[in-house]
């Protein structure tokens, strides 16, 4: 929509009071009246100056997501407002805060049960509850560290503090996952003729790994690093699995809870921006290579492995993602 032909654009013209087009603007349009009234005067007395201003700007846009905030309503621009925003650039910050309450009643205990299901557009806000519930680990960490706790037993509070907060909800799916893949194979047995607690083997030795790489995070560079480390990881942990469910293969197109691709490429870029904003560079950028092979690696088996039951294994996508995070980036700052 050119800014010349747009009747908004001309409305700004003739001097329409800002109030007024927020009123009238269509929804998407407010942005855009708001950058032309503070333009549009300089514009109409230096034409010449603003086409060759427009030539420069054609052709190149830095405009990584759009609020399309609307005073009057929470909707966004979508057919069926369940399943998110049309374009990916889209982004309502009313209903994003709307998701956002939905994911922590639905990941968490920091916020009660909501009556209604959870809209399949609300998986794009798991990355802020993933962080949310990083944030409180690493609070943890650093209150162990600040009394003189060894870094391992910072780890290991940081690590409760997280189990606690989403009632070790991924923690059982976990193990019920594991418990099921290794029911489909001959795997050990006790002497009773009983199959051996795989899952919970498999859950020790993960929590065993998170603990050592959060202490070993904190020794490299503090409990600073280990907080902010958690918080990415976190939100990285949670992305994961909302990727590998839009893209496995033997999810029907139009499953109730299968999130769209306006969904999955929204969560990525606000895993994305929350790893940049909390860590250097090259560390999120290496936690984010490690969660992208996670997520690929544990997909597989998850989606190959676990048809039955891939709800569940999405458990193991999400444990893996964020262990392979923490990893990527140890191994970075060690390297």
């Amino acid at each position: 929509m050119s800014s010349k032909g747009s009747p908004l654009a001309a409305r700004i013209r003739n001097s329409v009071p800002i109030s007024a087009l927020h009123a009238s603007a269509p929804r998407g349009e407010f942005e855009l009246a708001a950058i032309l009234s503070k333009s549009g005067a300089r514009d109409a007395k230096y034409p010449d100056e603003t086409k060759g201003k427009d030539r420069r700007r054609a052709g190149r846009s830095y405009t990584l997501l759009r609020m399309t905030h609307n005073r009057q309503s929470d909707a966004e621009n979508s057919q069926d407002p369940r399943q998110g925003p049309r374009h990916w650039q889209d982004v309502n910050p009313a209903a994003l805060f709307a998701d956002f309450k939905s994911a922590l009643s639905a990941l968490t205990r920091l916020r009660a049960p909501e009556a209604e299901e959870m809209p399949p557009r609300a998986q794009r806000a798991y990355p802020f509850a993933g962080a949310l519930i990083g944030l409180l680990g690493g609070i943890g960490f650093l209150l162990a560290s600040g009394i003189g706790l060894p870094a391992l037993v910072s780890g290991a509070i940081a690590v409760g503090l997280m189990v606690t907060a989403t009632g070790a909800l991924s923690e059982r799916t976990f193990v019920k996952a594991i418990d099921r893949l290794a029911s489909q194979s001959k795997g050990p047995r006790l002497v009773g003729g009983e199959a051996a607690p795989t899952g919970m083997i498999a859950l020790v030795l993960i929590l065993i790994a998170k603990v050592s790489l959060i202490a070993g995070l904190g020794e490299i560079g503090g409990a600073g690093l280990a907080l902010t480390a958690l918080i990415a990881a976190s939100a990285a942990g949670y992305t994961g699995p909302v990727s590998a469910l839009h893209f496995a293969y033997n999810v029907d197109e139009d499953a109730p809870d299968r999130p769209t691709e306006t969904v999955v490429l929204q969560a990525l870029i606000f895993c994305a921006l929350i790893a940049f904003l909390t860590l250097y560079v090259w560390t999120a950028l290496a936690g984010l290579l490690g969660a992208f092979i996670g997520v690929i690696l544990s997909g597989i088996l998850a989606v190959r492995r676990g048809k039955a039951f891939l709800h569940d294994s999405l458990a193991i996508v999400g444990e893996t993602t964020q262990i392979a995070f923490l990893a990527a980036s140890y191994m970075v700052l060690t390297g």
